[in-house]
């Protein structure tokens, strides 16, 4: 009985883009490696010849990923060694680095990367952190500081990928937002229900929507993310944790959303996951998850490419008390965050950055400055990380 066939996925332009990307990376390498050949075959030798001091064993997720970065590239070297009519466009170039790639599939001898990156984040290494972070942004006027503590404020309650804050909006109390990464069967847009959030939360949500470059510029887009995943990295290791990433708090949601009886079926809606099983195998489980009240859920009707999407935001809505968060958020203080200087030019909207920022700050300071007083560290003690709540013992 024959199998059928494998489906292919279709890619967006988006995904194509970022694999072009990464596999001039892979070229540029291999030409300084190998100056004075044919980049085709120097991009072989790349891949077959490991550099000296790396480990040349790849994990297995690596290996796929680098095999449609390197697909991309080859495809448009072949096709300019085909103009040019250059007889080494007909190596079977693929099929080396298929080989090489699978060659070197294994476990790594010493963690690097993604297995690097802190998939357990506790509440009390994030309040630290968020502490640490609002202090640069009041004391030095810091906007990377300021948007890195909106982040870690926003984050771990609905586990956007970073790149999905561009574009995403919030109508009401449902955030629409652009999935990043889309196979067939897969809406364009998904939406997620915040109608159990205080209003501070959404206040949050819109001013860091607010503060993000414009989805088609990919080089602004990567100083922004790179410039805020610095900054967290920095203060977390500062606050005396571990170095924290803008993924760590995605695996927090996944798993907070596990613990608190979400269906495989639900956490895929919520984090844009084709697969049920994507949550399972490649993000942090229930026990990693914070002991918190509330939890977004899956918009009621799903979004398809046909739906009309809402403006972007150009107002933060205000709203409830925000003290209303201080049960939930004792670790968090709301000390009002400077506003920033300039705007991205490229973010619509009748409002400038200046204005949402100061709308949203003025919620802030209020009641919810003391929210952190009262888990301000005691002369003597010591920060206490671990998997414990940061109710459990004063900071």
């Amino acid at each position: 009985m024959s199998r059928p066939p494998r489906r292919v996925k279709k890619r967006s332009s988006a995904t194509r883009a970022a694999y072009y990307h990464a596999g001039r990376v892979h070229l540029e390498r291999a030409v300084s490696r190998f100056p004075g050949i044919c980049r085709l075959q120097a991009i072989v030798g790349d891949v077959e010849i490991p550099l000296p001091d790396g480990d040349p064993v790849l994990r297995p997720a690596t290996t796929r990923r680098y095999l449609e970065d390197y697909k991309v590239i080859v495809s448009v070297l072949v096709r300019v060694a085909r103009q040019a009519e250059d007889p080494r466009q007909d190596a079977p170039i693929m099929e080396r680095i298929e080989a090489a790639l699978l060659s070197r599939r294994g476990r790594p001898t010493t963690p690097r990367g993604s297995s690097r990156r802190v998939k357990n984040a506790t509440a009390l290494e994030a309040g630290l952190s968020f502490s640490r972070l609002k202090a640069l942004a009041v004391q030095n006027r810091s906007m990377s500081a300021a948007g890195a503590a909106l982040y870690l404020l926003v984050e771990p309650r609905i586990g956007l990928r970073p790149i999905e804050y561009c574009g995403a909006t919030v109508d009401g109390s449902i955030l629409v937002i652009e999935n990043a990464k889309r196979a067939d069967g897969q809406d364009l847009v998904r939406r997620i229900d915040l109608s159990a959030y205080p209003e501070t939360v959404l206040s949050a949500i819109r001013a860091l929507i607010s503060l993000m470059p414009a989805t088609d510029n990919a080089h602004v887009f990567k100083l922004w993310r790179n410039t805020i995943a610095s900054s967290l990295a920095r203060a977390s290791l500062v606050a005396g944790g571990r170095r924290l990433s803008l993924y760590s708090f995605r695996h927090v949601a996944l798993a907070t959303w596990e613990k608190n009886g979400f269906s495989a079926a639900e956490i895929a809606l919520l984090a844009g996951h084709l697969s049920l099983h994507t949550a399972r195998s490649h993000y942090a489980r229930a026990g990693s998850g914070w002991d918190v009240k509330e939890l977004p859920q899956p918009g009621h009707a799903p979004a398809h490419a046909t739906d009309r999407q809402p403006e972007r935001n150009s107002d933060v809505g205000l709203g409830s008390d925000p003290s209303d968060m201080s049960d939930s958020d004792p670790a968090f203080d709301f000390t009002p965050i400077p506003e920033p200087v300039a705007r991205p030019a490229t973010i619509g909207g009748t409002k400038g950055g200046a204005e949402i920022w100061q709308a949203y700050i003025e919620r802030l300071n209020g009641p919810g400055q003391q929210i952190a007083r009262a888990a301000q560290s005691e002369p003597g003690t010591r920060p206490i990380l671990g998997n414990q709540s940061p109710t459990d013992k004063k900071l």
